[in-house]
């Protein structure tokens, strides 16, 4: 059995079930399929044996009533007188039922019907004995698990000598070639996610580095239990594959719609109260709540459709407990690339 971290190819050994059992069950399938084999040869021959003596038979049948209708028709050659014509009459009459047909072959042929018959039956239970002996080679097959395709062993699942019942798995095989992203959903976004869609992925152990993907994959169904969140999945392909394993974690950015020319600011400078937006600008070194209409967002921005103008500067992250409307303000130089843009 193979180990964890081994790599293998597709077809390749990789567990053996003991096929002891199987092997028997395979010889005895065998057997009867020869078994029934040698009876369906042995009741061809019968037949064709049959199919010799009653030719004969027949042949004599239909040539002896010729032989005397023949005899019959002889008597049409010329004679002197009448004497003669009785005299030669008489004789072919007493000739003729000398002359009768010898016994009926239908017995015979009864015997042949019934042996064809035994040659069909013969032919049926050979052709169950072929099908149990490919089903008894099936099961033995099904002893040596190969795998299903070139991969890795990722985990393995089952120690040799275990005791296994149907359906546990026994190992774990990945392949690094088809690496995806399980992504989980709130179901409030099923109505925006499409296949073929573009996705942005980030690897939480190569933070520097985005990947680019797609989906290719939605759930058609929401999970979740009564009291928990409704939600789907969605499986994103990856373009290329960095040096990955399996199991590790990512954000995924899945592209809906792309914005071009509109105003948007951080995330972290929008505020959220009583079910409206805000965000807290700096004029005049003073800091002003002020109402905002948002549009399309991102991890990281979101569309402002009303409320700011480009060039403003906003806060980030506002302490709403220290920051209050109107309060005075001093703006550090790294601060001031936090405004707003287009």
């Amino acid at each position: 059995m193979v180990e964890e971290g081994d790599s293998v190819s597709r077809g390749q050994l990789i567990a053996q079930l003991d096929s002891e059992e199987a092997q028997a069950q395979f010889k005895l399938a065998e057997a009867n399929f020869q078994r029934a084999r040698a009876r369906l040869q042995q009741a061809e021959a019968e037949v064709l044996g049959e199919d010799h003596e009653i030719s004969p038979d027949i042949s004599g049948t239909q040539a002896n009533p010729t032989q005397a209708d023949t005899g019959l028709l002889r008597f049409g050659d010329p004679l002197e007188n009448s004497h003669q014509l009785q005299g030669a009459l008489d004789a072919k009459i007493e000739e003729y039922p000398s002359t009768k047909a010898p016994e009926s072959p239908l017995p015979q042929l009864d015997g042949m019907i019934a042996k064809t018959h035994e040659v069909e039956a013969a032919k049926a239970a050979m052709q169950q004995m072929e099908a149990l002996r490919d089903l008894a080679r099936l099961r033995l097959d099904c002893t040596d698990i190969r795998s299903p395709w070139d991969g890795i062993v990722s985990e393995r699942l089952a120690e040799e000598g275990e005791v296994l019942v149907a359906g546990r798995p026994i190992l774990r095989l990945v392949d690094p070639k088809r690496l995806y992203v399980r992504v989980t959903l709130d179901e409030y976004d099923t109505q925006r996610i499409r296949k073929g869609q573009s996705a942005l992925i980030t690897i939480d152990a190569f933070p520097e580095e985005t990947v680019q993907g797609k989906v290719y994959r939605i759930s058609p169904v929401v999970s979740g239990g009564k009291m928990e969140a409704r939600t789907f999945t969605v499986k994103v392909s990856l373009e290329r594959n960095p040096p990955l394993k399996g199991g590790m974690s990512a954000d995924v950015e899945i592209v809906v719609s792309e914005l071009r020319g509109v105003l948007f600011v951080p995330s972290l400078a929008v505020v959220e109260k009583e079910a409206r937006h805000f965000a807290l600008v700096v004029e005049a070194s003073r800091v002003r709540w002020r109402p905002i209409q948002i549009g399309e967002s991102n991890r990281d921005h979101i569309q402002v459709k009303s409320g700011l103008a480009p060039g403003t500067q906003v806060v980030l992250n506002p302490d709403l407990r220290k920051l209050k409307d109107g309060q005075r303000v001093r703006i550090e130089a790294s601060s001031m690339k936090d405004d707003v843009r287009t």
